[in-house]
């Protein structure tokens, strides 16, 4: 090995989704790898004091504007063999067969979510899934670098980085999680001591068993379903997110999205057919809060509405769309899932401030579609301004999502601190009148026996 050349074994996880899947060398990306960790090695150099002086900043190519590190990158395969662990042809055949009250959960929980039903679920499949890929070989990457001193200081993180960075598409879902391999060094840090140096608030949850890749996102599934959107899969299986819940705890408590979009934007459906009844208890008194914005904030929704005694066949498809005022229109969820061995860790990221209280529109297909014909992205906002204005909703403060926390990081601790204990408590009614432990739907099952636990115990 020369001095201004270090190798590491990469160990692959779960599988990554490539948007180049079908090309026949792909591979985790070095475009993708490098800017993340420039960006992650500046943090760390921030915050060292041994590089107070700021030399650090003629290691940047160029004149620096750029801050990309000088030093080249390299990722290949160990071996040929590659699983190609979800192809569009299983997808479908899945969707295809699957049972009457299942949905595209039953055939990738975490990739599709809710984004086909019914007669579209082929085409949906064919235009958005891409192919997962597995090296189970794992991978290595080279780093060159005629930088001494910057060689030594990614040594030193690298482990770290990868620790605290997921790659690909759905990489907040726990997709495209690698390590660096640490087997023939048995002095590296392990895993916990990584997750604690690098992100003291996170917390874990441990599998039993055999622990495979769709074992690890089944249970990633299941803790974010809780978390943020709930799920209903029938009678006896019905669980509102803890984000909903959560808002409900005060004397004076926020209405959610969802209830904003059923009395303001899709009044004259729900109104009709719940034949006036009021879609919540607040009265003429409530105050609307994009809650789920805080968790990561949508372009598009789906609302599904079955007329009264019908089935889920029989349910009508309302598509939304959703905008943004203040430019944080693909605000990402601020939370990382990384799974790891037997292990998934729940990374929190730094909440930015224009999250809190930010203005967005939520708009029906006609609206959409005047919103799209306009030419200019300042005519687009004047549009949402003067002809929306019914339509606005904003996510909350930190002080209402945390009442006297002192940062939105210290709003986002609280808030998980509450999720675990919700999680964890497995009698008490999660919205439906069912505790964790009386649900019967298999897709609860991991729910049963997963426990969340700080990192960090203080």
């Amino acid at each position: 090995m020369y001095d201004w050349q270090k190798e590491y074994k990469l160990v692959q996880h779960t599988p990554l989704i490539h948007f180049q899947h079908s090309e026949p060398h792909a591979c985790l990306r070095a475009t993708e790898v490098k800017p993340k960790l420039d960006r992650f090695l500046i943090e760390q150099l921030e915050k060292d004091d041994r590089f107070g002086d700021g030399r650090w900043k003629k290691w940047f190519v160029g004149d620096g504007s750029q801050q990309s590190f000088d030093y080249m990158m390299r990722i290949t395969p160990n071996s040929e063999q590659v699983e190609r662990t979800h192809s569009i042809e299983r997808a479908i055949a899945r969707a295809e067969h699957r049972p009457p009250n299942a949905n595209l959960h039953e055939i990738h929980k975490n990739y599709f979510g809710n984004m086909a039903s019914g007669n579209n679920i082929q085409d949906i499949i064919r235009e958005t899934f891409k192919e997962s890929l597995f090296y189970k070989d794992g991978l290595t990457l080279t780093i060159r670098c005629f930088i001494p001193e910057l060689l030594t200081f990614i040594d030193e993180h690298i482990r770290g980085f990868f620790m605290m960075h997921n790659f690909g598409t759905r990489q907040r879902k726990g997709f495209g999680s690698f390590t660096v391999d640490i087997s023939t060094k048995p002095n590296e840090p392990k895993g916990f001591d990584l997750v604690g140096k690098y992100c003291p608030n996170a917390y874990y949850c441990k599998l039993d068993g055999n622990v495979n890749a769709d074992a690890l996102l089944d249970a990633v599934w299941v803790i974010s379903a809780f978390l943020r959107s709930g799920f209903n899969r029938g009678e006896g299986n019905y669980v509102r997110g803890f984000v909903f819940r959560y808002f409900q705890r005060e004397k004076n408590p926020l209405a959610n999205d969802k209830a904003f979009v059923k009395q303001q934007v899709l009044h004259n459906v729900y109104n009709e057919a719940t034949r006036g009844e009021h879609l919540h208890p607040y009265g003429n008194n409530v105050r609307y809060r994009y809650v789920r914005g805080l968790l990561g904030t949508n372009e598009n929704s789906r609302f599904c509405r079955a007329p009264r005694g019908g089935t889920r066949e029989d349910r009508t498809v309302h598509n939304i769309y959703i905008h943004s005022a203040e430019g944080v229109e693909r605000f990402p969820s601020p939370l990382l899932f990384k799974p790891i061995g037997k292990f998934v860790f729940i990374l929190p990221q730094k909440m930015p401030d224009e999250i809190f209280g930010s203005e967005f529109y939520i708009l029906e297909k006609n609206q959409e579609e005047k919103y799209d014909s306009k030419a200019t992205s300042d005519q687009k906002l004047n549009y949402l301004k003067q002809e929306c204005k019914n339509r606005m909703i904003k996510t909350p403060t930190a002080e209402e999502l945390a009442p006297g926390a002192k940062s939105g990081d210290e709003a986002l601790k609280m808030f998980l601190d509450a999720f675990t204990k919700d999680f964890n408590d497995k009698t008490s009614d999660k919205g439906g009148g069912y505790g964790i432990d009386d649900l019967t739907s298999r897709d609860v099952f991991p729910a049963k026996y997963l426990r969340l636990r700080p990192v960090l115990r203080t």
